[in-house]
């Protein structure tokens, strides 16, 4: 039969074999694209989901971090300001203190709540006023030494000047010689005036108020002789005193309302025995 078939139909022939082996690899190369395509889509999608999930993960990092940073903020406020307090307090168990060791002074334990921020006029105002007994001129004690005056009065503050201002001053005595001076204020150091070239004042003397007026009572510690320079050919004495006080760190402060006065004859006839 063969025989008896021309040339086209022979093409048609080989035609028709060209499209069936066609189809049939079309159809082979399709399953495999699909297989390829449906192992690589998971593989792609799973890398997707992973980026995304690192994306996630880092932006709730930075949120955590953020948290975390304003937390510790508060907590170190919060550790500040309990450290503050417990030194105020302090403060105010050593006012108390020494308060206890001198039963001949009474006072009013006051808090300081305005300094003058520069120490331009080296004052501060306290809580405490006409209505709690205090007046002008009382001496006001920090932790152990006195370190001012009370200059103006309202009935639920004060202002004081403290000792850094050299425009106050203090009757003086030394303690171990009863030789009487006049403590005068300074920003670096307290001056010890009106003592004679021949004085006996030493280094480590105590210097006490000594109450020769009625303004500041007897007895109260103003601080300790640091250096004593004699000026011969002047027939100068310059005494340089040292207050233990710290008055920019003082939070409280004890005003002195009352003494069972000590006058300063006592001191005199005391030094003479």
């Amino acid at each position: 039969m063969l025989k008896h078939l021309n040339i086209h139909s022979w093409f048609k022939l080989l035609f028709l074999i060209l499209v069936i082996i066609l189809v049939i690899w079309l159809l082979t190369a399709r399953h495999g694209t699909e297989r390829i395509a449906l192992g690589i889509i998971p593989s792609i999608q799973k890398n997707i989901e992973t980026k995304s999930q690192l994306v996630k993960d880092k932006k709730q990092l930075i949120e955590e971090n953020e948290q975390l940073r304003k937390e510790n903020m508060e907590y170190s406020a919060m550790i500040s300001m309990l450290v503050d307090e417990n030194q105020s307090l302090l403060q105010r168990n050593e006012i108390s203190r020494f308060w206890e060791e001198n039963p001949g002074i009474y006072g009013e334990i006051a808090r300081i709540f305005l300094k003058d921020p520069y120490g331009l006029y080296s004052t501060f105002l306290i809580n405490k006023g006409l209505n709690h007994g205090i007046n002008k001129n009382m001496p006001v004690l920090g932790m152990n030494e006195v370190i001012g005056r009370v200059i103006e009065v309202h009935p639920e503050f004060s202002r004081v000047r403290t000792i850094e201002s050299p425009n106050l001053a203090f009757g003086a005595v030394v303690k171990r010689t009863r030789e009487l001076g006049v403590i005068v204020g300074g920003r670096k150091e307290l001056k010890l005036t009106y003592l004679t070239i021949n004085s006996d004042v030493s280094p480590g003397d105590e210097i006490i108020t000594s109450g020769t007026t009625d303004i500041t009572p007897a007895g109260l510690p103003l601080g300790t002789v640091r250096e004593v320079v004699r000026l011969e050919h002047e027939e100068e004495l310059i005494v340089k005193v040292e207050s233990s006080e710290d008055i920019g760190k003082l939070d409280f402060v004890l005003v002195v309302t009352a003494t069972q006065l000590i006058h300063a004859d006592v001191f005199l006839e005391e030094g003479n025995s």
